[in-house]
Parts: structure tokens; sequence; C-alpha cells
């Protein structure tokens, strides 16, 4: 005869009278079992663009130990004064060098679980009107066709490897002279327990 015994307390494990070992489970998607655990985090920043020509608006780095999934990446835009037309929405990779990177504003992205103080190991960075991005590589290059909108990418999520980032970058319509934007995501560290 075999008893399983739980390694900690003595306890030993139930057996139904089909000889089936009862047992319990709770089902969730990784990125709510990332959540509970603390390791879920949410940043976002406004800016108003002055401008029809590109503005660096957002760079996120991942200076952690593990990799991440950005499992949401978006941007609310109020109306724009004087933009009439389409506007162009990038999302880059590899970025290194522009004022977005060496002049941003720091961003402290939040964790989650509102009971948990563990804090993102993480370079994250706002811009402002005109931040430059020199360098990178297009991975989304996005025409969107009105102001007053929210662009949600979710669900196709992004890996973001240690040492990489994602950086978004704007172009507002023609003739914009201000336009409010919001740029934000949700990143879960992957730490394999989910």
């Amino acid at each position: 005869m075999m008893v399983i015994k739980d390694g900690l307390s003595g306890t030993t494990a139930r057996v139904t009278s089909g000889n089936r070992l009862a047992t319990s489970a709770s089902t969730q998607d990784e990125e709510t079992t990332e959540a509970i655990s603390g390791n879920t985090y949410t940043g976002s920043a406004r800016v108003t663009l002055t401008s029809d020509t590109e503005s660096g608006v957002m760079y996120i780095k991942n200076d952690d130990s593990l990799p991440w999934v950005m499992s949401r990446l978006f941007v609310n835009t109020g109306a724009s004064t004087g933009g009439a037309g389409d506007w162009t929405l990038k999302v880059k990779k590899a970025v290194t060098a522009g004022t977005l990177i060496s002049a941003g504003s720091i961003v402290t992205p939040q964790n989650l679980n509102f009971g948990d103080a563990k804090q993102l190991t993480s370079t994250v960075l706002s811009g402002v009107e005109g931040s430059t991005v020199t360098d990178g590589v297009d991975v989304i290059d996005s025409l969107v066709p009105t102001d007053n909108t929210r662009v949600l990418i979710v669900n196709n999520p992004f890996i973001v490897e240690q040492g990489s980032s994602v950086t978004i970058t704007v172009t507002p319509p023609t003739s914009n002279t201000s336009w409010d934007i919001q740029a934000g995501f949700v990143i879960y560290r992957l730490t394999g327990e989910g």
C-alpha cells in the first residue's frame, strides 16, 4: 500500500470510493496569476503635441532579470486643434538614441496588485512635443483615420526580453497646433509560475 503525504504537514491525500485521488483546481489566465503575485504593472503619460511632426511619446525598457509580456498598449487622443485627417502611430523596437531617451521624463510603473509594493525594474520615459527617436525598427506603422479616439493593441502581446525596449511615436494630423494624447501599457513579468 502506498500513502501520499504532504511533506510539510504530514496530511494524507484523500481517495474517492471510485479509487480516484481527490483534488481541487482553480483555472485562470497567466496575466491574472502574475497580477495576484504582484508581477503585473501599468504606466501611462499625457503629452500635448503642438505641431504635425513626429514625436516620441513613450519609451519602455526591460532592465529586469526576467522577460515581460506587454499584454496591452494604448494611445488615447483628444480632439486636435487645427488638425485634419489621419494621424500615425508607430511602435518601434531596438531604439537607443534620440531626445526621448536622453531627456525624457521618468514614469514609474504601478503594481496592479494594490496590496503589493514591488516595483518593476525598468526604464520608462515620456516625451514632449518634438522628442526625437533617431534609430530603431518599426514593428507597427499604423495610419489612424481620426483624432479624438482610442487605439488599443491587446491579446497579441509583445514579448519584451531582458535589455530590449518598446517605443511609441505619434505623428499628429496635418496642421495640428494642440493635441492632448495619452500613451500607456500593461506589462507582466514572465515568472513561469502562472
